[in-house]
């Protein structure tokens, strides 16, 4: 068996406009957003990263990456924690 996860990250690249003392500049800088799969949710997190800033997305794309390794190889690198748990304790885990 084999335990697998996919990342997503959003490869952006961002005009970024700035007021200085020279006047108004702007810069082109590229971005790598990680856990990001839309164009609304990079908005989102550029807002946050670039406050006080005017910018504009001028593209975008995503790569995905899947991962995937055994099960026991997993368990043995994982930081794992285990709790025995009676049968009503373990319905009541399925619920949640």
């Amino acid at each position: 068996m084999k335990v697998t996860r996919t990342f997503i990250t959003a490869n952006v690249s961002v005009e970024i406009w700035k007021k200085t003392e020279n006047g108004i500049e702007h810069d082109n800088v590229e971005m790598d957003l990680f856990g990001c799969d839309s164009r609304e949710k990079a908005e989102i997190m550029l807002s946050k990263e670039l406050r006080n800033q005017l910018y504009s997305i001028l593209s975008i794309t995503f790569t995905v990456t899947k991962a995937s390794v055994d099960a026991e190889k997993f368990l043995s690198i994982a930081d794992c924690t285990q709790t025995v748990i009676d049968e009503q304790g373990f319905k009541k885990e399925e619920e949640n």
